[in-house]
């Protein structure tokens, strides 16, 4: 981070949602990818505020703003026996980017995880999305050559 700037960077609180959607709307903006947003600001309370959260978040802010933001939830890899963490979204406002906002969040979320134990940090990346890899990769995370992510709606198998 630049010393000039007044970031702060600290868990988020119900309060947030509105900021933590909005954001989320911005990566999907960035990303060309607007029409696969179906979450709403009531389902990030129902889900991330709650006694048994479905996912956490830091809130970077600048002078007060709402400007970056890390979403993310414990993991377990049962073959090393170790927790981790995984990152569900990483979201730097266009006007903060370039300044270590995005590392520093995940320097923190790693610091968190650490103390509770976790041994390593996953995410994906949209593989459309160049500048993402690049940064990730800049930073130290490698592609998982071994490994293809899938998903299924849940109604599908009942």
């Amino acid at each position: 981070m630049t010393p000039d700037r007044k970031t702060n960077i600290r868990q988020a609180m119900p309060g947030d949602a509105a900021a933590i959607h909005t954001m989320i709307k911005g990566l999907a903006d960035a990303l060309n990818l607007t029409g696969k947003i179906r979450g709403t600001v009531d389902d990030l309370l129902k889900y991330g505020f709650c006694e048994n959260a479905a996912f956490n978040a830091l809130i970077a802010e600048c002078d007060g703003k709402a400007v970056g933001m890390c979403t993310y939830f414990p993991i377990f890899s049962t073959w090393n026996g170790r927790p981790g963490v995984f990152v569900l979204d990483l979201y730097v406002a266009e006007s903060q980017r370039g300044c270590g906002l995005g590392e520093d969040l995940l320097a923190r979320l790693a610091s968190m995880a650490h103390e509770r134990g976790a041994t390593f940090m996953r995410l994906g990346v949209d593989n459309h999305n160049i500048r993402g890899q690049d940064f990730y990769q800049r930073i130290g995370f490698k592609p998982m050559e071994d490994e293809c992510s899938y998903q299924i709606d849940i109604e599908k198998l009942s």
